[in-house]
């Protein structure tokens, strides 16, 4: 049994499914597993370049290695009964150069009954990740890069070449040590923190939640930030925030120019920038800026 990589359903359907099935099971899951196994799969890797992981319902750990050409993954299967835990199914599909690998586990909705499956996969570090997660954490560290679509669940990766985020519905997300960009298209609801960044980060739309950002070499642009604090360090470029709604800005240490457009409420602090400060229209809150070597232009 299995689901197709392309879900027609709109994603903010999936990610409300998703996320109130996950609250209503959750403790409930985490608590007993009534029914499980244990999945296992090993396989060469010769002529792939793109390794692409979907999972509906569980955890997801990968780790990338430099010594080895094989995946393995290792799947803990968790049911509220017996038939569900034998429609919990482990696969991969190998289409050219690119791998799928498949956790798939039944929809289910209600009280008292759960299925997941919780994926641990070890892999070659050189090859491209891409991961389709529905609800579960996940977990990634030494790739070379990680595209990322996650409808709710907390995100930590680090030790990255390049990191695009498609869509990430609710939970925290966490990127530190990346040689390369960071780039989060969209993000509903939950805190990000991205540190130490070779390349630039762009955050495309950020729903509520708080920013911080810290000891990025390029650039930092935040496109629009609806709710939540901004705190942004030790950037070599500039910076720019097109349109913030509610919450401070702070920013400290910055190479180039710093540019913030709209913004509704909330103090806005800025200090040590080596290039021009500009602030747009400002709504309710402060404007302090100090420690500029170019012009300024505030409201």
């Amino acid at each position: 049994m299995s689901y197709p990589s392309d879900l027609r359903v709109p994603y903010r359907a999936r990610v409300f499914v998703l996320v109130m099935s996950a609250l209503l099971t959750a403790s409930l899951a985490s608590a007993q597993c009534a029914h499980s196994a244990t999945h296992d799969l090993s396989t060469e890797l010769e002529g792939v370049t793109t390794v692409r992981v979907e999972s509906r319902a569980g955890d997801v750990v990968v780790v990338g290695h430099t010594d080895t050409d094989t995946l393995r993954a290792v799947g803990s299967a968790c049911a509220s009964s017996r038939a569900y835990l034998e429609d919990i199914q482990l696969d991969v599909v190998r289409t050219d150069t690119t791998l799928t690998l498949r956790a798939v586990t039944p929809m289910l909705m209600g009280f008292l009954v759960y299925a997941r499956l919780d994926l641990v996969v070890d892999l070659p570090s050189g090859v491209a990740l891409e991961i389709d997660d529905g609800s579960g954490d996940v977990s990634v560290r030494g790739v070379s890069s990680l595209l990322l679509t996650d409808a709710s669940g907390d995100v930590v990766a680090s030790d990255l070449g390049n990191v695009t985020v498609v869509e990430d519905g609710s939970g925290a997300m966490s990127f530190v040590d990346v040689t390369g960009n960071v780039d989060i298209l969209a993000d509903d609801s939950g805190d990000i923190k991205v540190e130490r960044v070779g390349g630039s980060v762009r955050i495309g739309r950020d729903g509520s939640g708080e920013i911080d950002v810290r000891s990025v070499e390029g650039d930092v642009f935040i496109d629009e930030d609806r709710s939540g604090e901004i705190e942004i360090h030790d950037v070599g470029n500039d910076v720019h925030v097109r349109d913030d709604g509610s919450g401070g800005i702070l920013i400290r240490a910055v190479g180039g120019n710093v540019t913030i457009g709209n913004d509704a409420s909330g103090d806005i602090d800025i200090a040590g920038v080596g290039g021009d400060v500009v602030v747009g229209p400002a709504g309710s809150g402060a404007v302090r800026v100090e420690e500029v070597s170019g012009s300024i232009e505030v409201p």
